[in-house]
């Protein structure tokens, strides 16, 4: 194992069961890649690839991160009670 966790996970992705998403991701940031090595490449060669290809792994980066966040607890303070702890026991 690496880093205490099961091989094929994808941080706290696979915790949260939303994992469904990842592919349409991949496909995002693959399809702004590849559009972008289409339009700046002819005109600006191998170092438009370098930066497209940042800019596809940015993107998948910004969508993976916005839909892995947790929200805050939407409940006004006083009902708030993630401050108590709970025995899983009872």
């Amino acid at each position: 194992m690496i880093g205490g966790d099961l091989p094929g996970r994808v941080g706290g992705v696979d915790v949260a069961k939303k994992n469904r998403m990842i592919p349409v991701f991949f496909l995002i940031a693959s399809a702004a890649n590849i559009g972008l090595d289409f339009l700046l490449v002819p005109t600006y060669g191998m170092y438009a690839a370098a930066w497209t290809h940042v800019a596809g792994f940015a993107i998948l980066a910004v969508t993976v991160y916005s839909e892995t966040t947790v929200s805050p607890d939407p409940r006004p303070p006083a009902q708030n009670r993630s401050h108590e702890r709970t025995n899983a026991w009872t």
